[in-house]
């Protein structure tokens, strides 16, 4: 297949992720909000294109997929739109509903294109350093903006040219920083490149400790231990280096964020969250009323998003992806969206021991990056945030393309004609969903955001950053 048409969907990625972090386009839409119009302006184009001139790369995935897989989903997406249906409020059920079908749609699109790609992943990497590059230099410019002419340094507002949380940045840290490692894997690599390479692994590693993010630190942790456990032999050069770099990463963070302010007298706030390592900051009363809706509604749930109609002074989202789908859109649904998941990701682990060379390298990393994001998952809103719900769809589309890549049983690749037909027909239906669902949000978004602002009412992020769902709308 032509290069360039995956570089097409390649170069939409790019753009949309990387003016995410980058730029600023109002200064009266938070960072969340503008990156989920980014998302929208992106599902919006690739939806037509899987419509379109991509037809065939989703139709080919969709062909490779078990049966079983397919089957799934279909039951998941069945059950979560009679769900959304029978909701207190449909429209904004809807909108999450059509919202995780159009990903895991573009998810698939992605991986169908990589799959037939044999140059695209030195592409991919560019697109990894680049982000890491550009949020790494805005968050030391802002660190030297604090330093250098003596005001305070405090490390909660480094990370919010970017974010509009530092938690944000920390979910975002554990898909790069196991990817960062990959170009360090290669022998054919020149000194300055590698020591580039290893310098900019350490400063994430050091911008991950001073943001205090626990789930960071734990998703990074564990996905590391079952790659030891699952593939120590074939993870062994991963887990080298990124031993290696955090090590550096701690020295960094001592020298800049603790040295360096003490030895100028600098007035200094910096996170210390080794002293409250175990606590849960509240998750407890978000899993709890989670937990309560999935005794209360077992089958159907609540509703798409309708955890964010529970009013709490917490978050409007459970800080867990597993109660979050099982509360809202039931325990049968949940089972079909996440066991192909879970299945998916052991498959990883058994092709990652049988490769040898740069396919075992590549999937190594996506492997952690993935078992990292559903780690911290457990613990946060991994999967309703939209920066990294983009990460997402290119982390694991990559994953499953590389795989099918590296498969050498042979596939038919030719889709049925239902597959042909019916995967442009969901790709233009799921948008028509989203658009029509969302329009009211969207016409009256500044009128609502004041609302709130003169209320005083807490905008914890959801869809948006007003998370709540309103009464009465």
């Amino acid at each position: 297949m032509n290069l360039s048409r995956q570089l097409q969907l390649l170069f939409l990625f790019s753009l949309t992720l990387l003016i995410g972090v980058a730029v600023d386009l109002s200064g009266k839409i938070s960072w969340h909000d503008q990156q989920r119009m980014g998302q929208i302006a992106l599902l919006v184009i690739t939806m037509l294109g899987s419509a379109t001139i991509w037809r065939a790369d989703l139709a080919g995935m969709l062909a490779r997929l078990p049966t079983w897989v397919k089957w799934s989903w279909v039951c998941a997406f069945a059950i979560g739109l009679v769900s959304a249906a029978r909701s207190d409020y449909p429209r904004f059920a809807l909108i999450e509903w059509a919202n995780f079908l159009l990903l895991l749609w573009l998810t698939l699109l992605w991986a169908g294109q990589v799959s037939k790609a044999n140059d695209l992943d030195k592409w991919l990497q560019r697109l990894v350093i680049a982000v890491a590059v550009v949020i790494a230099v805005k968050v030391m410019a802002s660190y030297l903006g604090s330093i250098i002419p003596r005001v305070k340094l405090d490390s909660t507002i480094l990370f919010t040219e970017g974010f509009s949380n530092r938690r944000f940045f920390g979910q975002l840290a554990s898909l790069l920083i196991p990817l960062l490692a990959f170009p360090l894997l290669h022998q054919k690599l020149g000194k300055i490149k590698r020591t580039s390479f290893f310098l900019l692994l350490s400063i994430w590693w050091m911008l991950a400790i001073a943001s205090g993010t626990r789930g960071t630190w734990l998703a990074l942790a564990l996905s590391s231990g079952v790659l030891m456990a699952g593939a120590w032999r074939s993870s062994l050069p991963w887990l080298n280096v990124q031993a290696k770099a955090f090590v550096l990463g701690m020295v960094l963070f001592v020298l800049l964020f603790i040295w360096a302010p003490q030895l100028s007298q600098l007035d200094t706030s910096v996170e210390n969250r080794f002293s409250d390592i175990t606590t849960l900051s509240g998750r407890e009363i978000l899993w709890d009323t989670a937990v309560d809706q999935v005794r209360a509604h077992p089958l159907l749930g609540i509703g798409p998003m309708h955890l964010a109609a529970i009013k709490n002074h917490i978050a409007a989202h459970p800080h867990n992806s597993a109660l979050q789908l099982m509360a809202e859109w039931g325990i049968p649904a949940s089972l079909a969206l996440m066991l192909p998941f879970v299945i998916g990701l052991f498959s990883l682990i058994g092709k990652v021991r049988t490769l040898q060379g740069e396919d075992a390298s590549l999937l190594v990393c996506l492997l952690a990056a993935l078992l990292a994001a559903t780690t911290q998952s457990m613990v946060d809103g991994v999967i309703v945030m939209p920066y990294t719900q983009l990460w997402l769809v290119v982390i694991g589309g990559w994953a499953l393309g590389t795989y099918y890549k590296t498969v050498t049983r042979k596939f038919d690749l030719r889709p049925s004609p239902q597959i042909v037909w019916v995967a442009p027909l969901v790709s233009i239906m799921g948008l028509a969903l989203l658009l029509a669902s969302i329009s009211p949000e969207v016409m009256n978004w500044q009128v609502s955001i004041q609302r709130y602002v003169d209320e005083g009412s807490f905008l914890p992020p959801r869809y948006w950053v007003r998370g709540w769902i309103p009464t009465g709308q």
